[in-house]
């Protein structure tokens, strides 16, 4: 039997991570970056065990062969990967990679932590030393608690199997698209005469937000203490420019930053806010169901927990956008 059996025996049975969840329980995610993301892993759990397994099941068992000829089902897999994802935690060794630490994984996530991991070397072993230390006194069975890092309520979900209330690295994804800017005017009552035939000065700028042209990356976020992802506001602020002499030697640094003083002019700012705000309004109608009816929803006594962390994923995104919408209102200039 292994020495760490004990320990394995002791992970929990089952995960409140989206690959398990039903097709019910994921669609009422309602936001499509995280269910694209929970069929990427669900897809590439079945292809390594419809790929891997048949090599190795039957053969004799040859060293370092995984699951050491035993046969393991997609679903057993998938507890696996999870019990380690969930739990590893980055290791600085020769190599590189992730490690299992017993015990120090009891320690729960928290943005405020009570305790840090530090890691150092040891003369007497090849392997580095790591040991949880106190950030302040602690009363009698006050929890140590870790901040495992800078995670959006996707990545939590994703790879631990909660989500946190005001987290603050939670953003909503949009992808930067005209169709959408147009609706977003639209929605905004703003002027989209800007958008609809861009000068060379506008897509060469574009091109340097790094939004237009074939190797571009036009996914874009709402939400945080920015309220706008640098590259959205400083595209949006370009398209709203009247004329293309302005556009000349901008400080593209100073586009994407909230300045005391708007880069391209007050008229051209409120333009800009007003936009953004109709893009929160429609991502936030882009949801099925309103808030009001989560919540009605959450009190229902016969609902999974997948399903009720589902509906507390999708009403921390709203409100989110809500927030966002209502810090762009306080910057308008009018």
């Amino acid at each position: 039997m292994s020495q760490w059996w004990p320990y394995i025996q002791n992970l929990p049975k089952r995960f409140t991570v989206p690959i398990f969840y039903t097709s019910e329980e994921i669609q009422a995610l309602q936001y499509l970056p995280l269910t694209h993301q929970v069929h990427k892993r669900i897809q590439f759990l079945n292809e390594f065990v419809a790929e891997v397994k048949p090599a190795i099941v039957g053969q004799a068992p040859q060293p370092g062969q995984p699951f050491n000829n035993y046969q393991i089902l997609p679903h057993a897999l998938a507890w696996a990967a999870t019990a380690a994802s969930s739990r590893a935690f980055q290791v600085h060794r020769e190599g590189g990679g992730s490690s299992l630490l017993p015990l120090v994984d009891m320690c729960n996530h928290s943005f405020t932590p009570t305790g840090r991991l530090l890691q150092h070397s040891s003369e007497s072993q090849s392997l580095p030393v790591l040991e949880v230390v106190a950030e302040k006194d602690l009363e009698k069975g006050e929890n140590v608690v870790l901040n495992y890092g800078p995670l959006s309520n996707d990545i939590l979900l994703l790879d631990y199997g909660f989500v946190m209330p005001k987290n603050p690295n939670d953003r909503v994804e949009l992808r930067y698209d005209d169709q959408l800017l147009h609706m977003a005017c639209l929605v905004a009552k703003v002027n989209i005469d800007s958008f609809k035939d861009p000068t060379t000065s506008q897509l060469a700028l574009l091109t340097r937000l790094n939004l237009h042209g074939p190797s571009s990356s036009q996914m874009v976020t709402l939400g945080g203490t920015e309220l706008v992802e640098g590259r959205l506001l400083a595209a949006v602020r370009v398209m709203h420019a009247q004329d293309p002499m302005e556009l000349l030697d901008v400080d593209l640094e100073a586009l994407q930053t909230w300045n005391q003083s708007p880069p391209l002019g007050v008229l051209n700012e409120r333009k800009t806010i007003r936009t953004l705000i109709g893009l929160g309004m429609l991502a936030l109608a882009s949801f099925p169901t309103e808030i009001e009816e989560d919540q009605s929803e959450l009190v229902k006594g016969d609902i999974s927990e997948n399903h009720r962390l589902a509906i507390q994923f999708r009403m921390l995104k709203k409100r989110l956008l809500l927030d966002t919408i209502k810090g762009l209102k306080a910057r308008d200039p009018t």
